[in-house]
């Protein structure tokens, strides 16, 4: 009789409210193609403008690039620079403000040629445009532009009265800049004005050939 009450006891079925049935797991929320995460409105607007420039200056020729090959903000940026750089030496040649400002920003760092340094930002913007990093080698044009623009703040330098850095930016800006300082004193002093230009010309045509 014990036997039988033990068996019963065994085989008897769990409740229907028991709590040993598993919980399934939340579904994955489903992610879309193309439902990766955006950038910014802000980039988005930066490399649309930059992207409606590039493609005038890409327009002045064949297109040979791929869309995904561009790379126009950089370009965009020096064009802006360009652009508030030609309002300050060119607009406002002459007055008090412009000279402050030319002495304090670029004419402080390259003295007189930031009056054309507008349009050699143009040139190299262009150039960055149809012919951006990612299917061309631009280190050699980046070194070729800086040493041109530094050798010609040497020049400037030596033409404009040799002014040192005591005398402050505003005189330095009238010559070469601090660059040019930089380059055409030690150059003037070893080998006097005319010795220095001539090492400055030889540099000038080094440029030009690691442009060319």
């Amino acid at each position: 009789m014990a036997k039988s009450s033990t068996s019963t006891s065994r085989g008897r079925a769990p409740g229907k409210g028991s709590s040993t049935r598993a919980r399934k797991p939340d579904p994955t929320p489903t992610r879309y193609v193309g439902d990766e995460d955006k950038p910014a409105l802000t980039v988005r607007a930066w490399m649309g403008l930059a992207h409606g420039v590039g493609g005038l200056f890409r327009a002045f020729g064949p297109e040979t690039l791929e869309k995904d090959q561009r790379r126009d903000g950089l370009p965009l940026l020096l064009v802006l620079l360009a652009v508030i750089g030609a309002v300050v030496e060119w607009f406002f040649i002459g007055t008090e403000a412009g000279a402050a400002i030319s002495a304090f920003s670029v004419g402080g760092l390259v003295g007189r040629v930031a009056f054309v340094m507008p349009v050699l930002l143009v040139f190299l913007a262009g150039w960055m445009f149809r012919h951006p990093s990612s299917v061309h080698d631009n280190g050699r044009i980046g070194i070729g532009f800086g040493l041109f623009v530094v050798t010609i703040a040497g020049f400037c330098h030596i033409a404009g009265g040799r002014p040192q850095p005591r005398e402050g930016l505003p005189a330095l800006s009238g010559a070469g800049g601090v660059f040019g300082w930089m380059i055409g004193e030690p150059l003037a002093m070893l080998l006097t004005d005319v010795g220095g230009c001539i090492v400055l010309g030889v540099l000038t045509l080094l440029s030009v050939l690691i442009l060319t």
